[in-house]
């Protein structure tokens, strides 16, 4: 088993992913659930 840097991680991979789609849903300017939109990203973060 080699080891494998944290950029390496597939769950890394699958994360960022999500991230970045909740990041599309929820800054998109029809989004207007302003408190339930930072909640979210905090804990995505």
């Amino acid at each position: 088993m080699t080891n494998k840097t944290f950029e390496e991680l597939d769950i890394r991979k699958i994360w960022t992913e999500l991230v970045y789609e909740l990041w599309k849903i929820f800054y998109d300017k029809t989004f207007r659930n302003f408190d339930f939109q930072s909640q979210i990203m905090r804990a995505a973060r």
